[in-house]
């Protein structure tokens, strides 16, 4: 028994991949690497106080269902047992997000489900400067190749540990010189005839060891691959956060709530949609929908904000209202003034752990944000999300409110160096013949920005509005319009046909 081994913590909310894991190095001792504890929330693992110091290196996950792993990593980071030790940060096609974050916190290594095992074993080997770091090559792809020598470049460089103890996790027992084997032997003018594929002999390496690792490449039931392979199934919906902001009254919560029913309508696979209202003073998200066509949430935003380490699945769906002709969902803001004195109350945190939940349940969250473009509630989610809507109306005014807003997203991204203003896109609303914007005179005032999509101007959008109605369902100028940006969140891919098309569903 090897008790030199490697020791790993896994954080992540997905056990199959836990006990794949597990398996993979249980009872593997020329593997030399053993997992001594893993959590599945924030919680459990900052609870875990006895396992995680005695740990060699991390695997944190980046969604987990109390929050996300970038928490986990400031936890290791200020811990002075653990600060020094080496993290490996795991995103999926949803959390891609987080990977600047992550990198700017400290990890030293970041994969993206699914990746190899070979990928990992190899990066653990490395980032702990185990001397079996310089005997696995990485594998090439193409079959034919031969095998190469080379050593693998990584993104960081080994990590070497202040504590004696860790440095010297591999330190081999003394033993006497090996006899040298035949081809050892050889005079060093055969040496040239060796294959070229060929690896160097290491004490740390036996064929016992040669056999393993190319049984985990080839082996289907050691494929990380196996754990998360919904993210490449093709009729799977995607994954999308957007915000839609504005610097003045613009129509734009008019806008998202018909973008959210065009979703709906056109989309093969129905996605499933909530729309979150962060506009909190005035929040109006659900009076675009009739009242008698709603099932009510029993509880609200501040309910499940109150204490997050009991937010789950069950608590946040209580929060939620359902509009059943359109299949949307909402999470509830009350709008009644005896709300007021509760708006202070909800912080970026909050809603980072209300956004992560939101992502596990539902395929497009559409988040409607108030015009005070310096608070954390309109900065977070755009920071946060995939893509960031700004709506103008077509006066000059606008334009001017915002170019301060892309200065202060401009700061923002300084400072948190992460790309904010080329996910956020601008969009004309209520566009007519007689008030209009050039793209060239948007682009100098923009941040060299141009319009995504020009939104007709229709009187009878209030009116419908007013009825509960959506004039994604009439014959409006308007409505080829927000299918198209309804197909730019997601990728509905409508007709022309459909787009001009009526589709009645309301009786009044």
């Amino acid at each position: 028994m090897n008790n030199n081994k490697i020791k790993l913590y896994i954080v992540d909310p997905n056990t199959t991949f836990i006990d794949r894991i597990e398996g993979l190095f249980f009872e593997k001792d020329e593997i030399g690497i053993k997992v001594i504890g893993s959590s599945t929330t924030n919680s459990a693992f900052e609870g875990d106080r006895q396992k995680i110091p005695q740990a060699d290196i991390y695997i944190v996950s980046a969604n987990l269902p109390d929050g996300t792993g970038i928490k986990i990593v400031d936890f290791l980071k200020k811990n002075s047992v653990t600060a020094s030790k080496p993290i490996i940060f795991t995103i999926d096609k949803q959390t891609r997000n987080h990977a600047t974050i992550a990198r700017q916190r400290g990890v030293d290594k970041i994969f993206q489900k699914p990746f190899s095992i070979k990928e990992l074993i190899q990066s653990i080997y490395t980032l702990t400067g185990s001397p079996l770091a310089e005997t696995q090559p990485t594998p090439i792809a193409p079959k034919t190749k031969p095998a190469s020598t080379k050593l693998v470049t990584r993104d960081s460089k080994p990590k070497q540990k202040k504590d004696k103890e860790a440095a010297s996790i591999f330190r081999p027992a003394p033993a006497p010189t090996p006899s040298p084997s035949p081809s050892q032997s050889k005079p060093k003018a055969k040496e040239s005839e060796k294959a070229p594929e060929k690896e160097i002999q290491n004490p740390f390496k036996t064929n016992k060891q040669d056999d393993l690792f190319n049984k985990i490449e080839n082996n289907p039931l050691l494929n990380i691959q196996e754990v998360d392979t919904s993210v490449n199934q093709p009729n799977l919906t995607v994954k999308t956060i957007v915000t839609f902001t504005s610097v003045s009254s613009t129509g734009k919560t008019s806008l998202l709530v018909n973008v959210a029913y065009a979703i709906r309508k056109y989309a093969k696979i129905k996605p499933k949609i909530c729309l979150l209202d962060l506009n909190l003073l005035f929040p109006s998200v659900a009076f675009h929908f009739l009242n008698n066509e709603l099932k009510l949430a029993r509880r609200d935003i501040y309910d499940i904000s109150a204490d997050l380490n009991y937010l789950n699945e069950d608590l946040l769906m209580e929060a939620l209202t359902y509009h059943k002709p359109s299949g949307i969902y909402m999470l509830n803001t009350p709008a009644e003034t005896e709300f007021i004195h509760k708006i202070g109350t909800i912080k970026a945190e909050q809603i980072e752990r209300i956004l992560v939940h939101l992502r596990d349940i539902f395929d497009v969250i559409l988040i409607d944000t108030s015009n005070a473009i310096t608070e954390d509630l309109v900065l977070f989610p755009m920071q946060f999300a995939d893509k960031n809507l700004v709506v103008l109306e077509p006066n000059y005014l606008n334009v001017v409110g915002v170019n301060k807003f892309f200065y202060v997203l401009n700061r923002l991204e300084d400072s948190m160096k992460e790309p904010i203003i080329s996910k956020t896109h601008i969009l004309l609303n209520k566009e007519t013949k007689n008030k209009s914007i050039y793209s060239d005179t948007a682009r100098d005032f923009l941040y060299d920005k141009k319009f995504i999509v020009r939104i007709p101007e229709d009187p009878k959008f209030i009116d419908f509005a007013n009825k509960g109605k959506f004039i994604v369902d009439s014959d409006s100028i308007a409505t080829s319009s927000i299918v198209d940006l309804a197909n730019f969140i997601y990728p509905i891919d409508p007709k022309e046909e459909k787009k001009k098309s009526k589709f009645p569903i309301f009786k009044k």
